[in-house]
């Protein structure tokens, strides 16, 4: 009998357990540009909703846009997920521009909060330059994104018109004309009031429609892996900025100091993980190839003075470069103050090697016969062809310019050198 009572109560709580997390909500907060790392932090918080039996996965969406291939991939996911996904814009000032209002248009149900807006759809090229691809390319990918926008509003009941209009005018619209215009399906101001107001909605999945069951659910947020918040990290345009200036910067520090070692390590691990950033965000070609082109010119200062000017040309390179490079949509280019930071960084190291450079060239040579120029020397002996003189406490070969004569003891002036031999002149006030 006990035995029978222990069994009936971990069955019981077995079925409470269970019950629990078939009424739980899950919710992720995408915050930022449509990457590829959201790609998978989106397919792993639909796996684990599938595996703990969730009511619902919320994606509370925050980004001004991001890569269409990628986009398509998360809709993909969403599509033929088997658990329903809410794409929810919040909170109030936040936006679904871009990238995100196709993810509006692809989830099971769409919702926003007060004093958001969605649209701004078109596509732009990933150079940066539509008009680099000719109006042939152009408008094959308009019509291909207007027809599947338009495939995604049927699907889910939604409005055609404002879809069209989102990718061909770039037009935008507030949470209230979205609800008027059957964009969405919700307003609520936080996830509770969401939760209550989806709550028996009807969406279409897979296989067939069903109805939410969200009231009493229990909300609980998924939080991305930790490979996951690397991967977003380096792909954040600003790092992606920093990471390849920092591994120009390295590479250029070790080429004018060679042997340093660390300069150059630092800066080739920068720029390895610049370029996966690279190969996922908007990156204008004409860019990198200035970036590459004042680095030569920047290594070139380094093995031919020129006294600034070689530099001078790398810097302008470099800096119209870094301009360029991520100039593509609005959501691909750097803060500001880092390219500022950057550009600072680039004219002080500049300036300190032209300052290094000017020193050494005005400074009086230390050794070698140049460094004997314009000094005084005195006669030792007075030889047959040449002269033996005592210069900075070594015994040199000399020559007098001109048939000049000049006694042992006397004093002369250095003016030039011919190899190893000095050339002199009498001074008028000698040693007697």
């Amino acid at each position: 009998m006990i035995h029978f009572l222990q069994r009936m109560a971990l069955l019981a709580v077995c079925i409470a357990s269970s019950l629990s997390i078939a009424n739980t909500a899950y919710f992720i907060e995408v915050d930022g540009a449509i990457t590829p790392p959201t790609l998978s932090f989106i397919e792993e918080s639909i796996a684990t909703a599938k595996q703990d039996n969730a009511t619902c996965l919320i994606i509370v969406l925050n980004t001004p846009g991001g890569l269409l291939n990628t986009t398509r991939d998360i809709i993909e996911a969403i599509l033929s997920s088997p658990v329903p996904v809410v794409t929810y814009v919040h909170p109030q000032g936040a936006r679904a521009a871009s990238a995100g209002t196709f993810i509006l248009y692809g989830s099971h149900l769409a919702a926003m909060s007060p004093g958001t807006h969605l649209g701004s759809a078109t596509p732009i090229s990933l150079g940066g330059d539509d008009q680099q691809q000719g109006p042939a390319a152009s408008k094959k990918i308009m019509n291909d994104t207007l027809a599947y926008i338009e495939s995604l509003a049927n699907y889910h009941d939604r409005d055609v018109k404002f879809g069209q209009q989102a990718v061909k005018e770039a037009i935008s619209i507030t949470d209230q004309t979205a609800l008027k215009r059957g964009v969405i399906e919700v307003i609520a101001s936080d996830l509770n009031e969401l939760l209550l107001k989806i709550d028996n909605q009807r969406v279409r999945m897979t296989d067939d429609y069903i109805r939410l069951d969200t009231k009493d659910a229990t909300l609980k947020q998924l939080e991305p892996s930790t490979k996951n918040r690397i991967l977003s990290t380096i792909s954040d345009p600003t790092i992606a900025y920093l990471m390849l200036m920092a591994g120009i910067y390295g590479l250029l520090i070790e080429f004018f100091n060679p042997g340093s070692v660390v300069p150059g390590t630092i800066g080739a691990v920068c720029l390895l993980i610049a370029s996966y950033s690279l190969q996922i965000l908007p990156i204008n070609y004409a860019g990198i190839g200035l970036i590459l082109l004042g680095f030569t010119f920047l290594t070139a200062e380094a093995f031919i003075p020129s006294f600034g000017i070689l530099g001078l040309a790398g810097i302008i390179s470099i800096l119209v470069g870094a301009f360029f490079v991520l100039q593509a949509p609005v959501w691909a280019i750097p803060n500001l103050w880092v390219f500022g930071l950057s550009l600072a960084a680039l004219i002080l190291g500049f300036t300190w090697l032209v300052k290094i450079s000017l020193r050494a060239h005005l400074n009086k040579p230390v050794s070698g016969t140049e460094s004997l120029l314009n000094s005084t020397v005195t006669v030792l002996r007075i030889m047959p062809q040449h002269l033996e003189v005592r210069a900075q406490g070594e015994v040199w070969r000399a020559k007098m310019r001109g048939n000049t004569e000049i006694n042992t003891g006397d004093t002369a002036t250095v003016i030039a050198t011919d190899g190893l031999t000095l050339i002199l002149i009498k001074q008028e006030h000698n040693h007697e």
